[in-house]
């Protein structure tokens, strides 16, 4: 399901991976919520979801949130912590 953006700021689907396949990890990790002052306003579902794809109205800046939803796929001591995903809105691909 989509509020309809540009850059799918509503999305509210369950994709799960990110593009390069690797499986997203849940939003509400105590580490990433803290880290990015993540909160519930942040998002569409009006609460910080779990491992699903998303692009969070924040000022998280990550460069990803310009391409469209994307997820967390490892802890933020990892290089590449963060990756876009595969989102088809309105038959056009959002992150490719």
């Amino acid at each position: 399901m989509f509020r309809y953006s540009e850059k799918a700021h509503g999305y509210l689907g369950n994709i799960d991976r990110a593009m390069n396949g690797d499986k997203c990890l849940p939003w509400n990790n105590p580490v990433f919520i803290e880290f990015f002052g993540l909160k519930a306003a942040d998002f569409p579902d009006k609460e910080i979801p779990g491992a699903v794809c998303r692009n969070p109205v924040n000022n998280i800046n990550t460069g990803l949130t310009d391409k469209g939803p994307w997820c967390f796929t490892g802890l933020i001591d990892k290089p590449n912590y963060m990756s876009s995903c595969d989102i088809l809105l309105r038959g056009k691909w959002i992150s490719r």
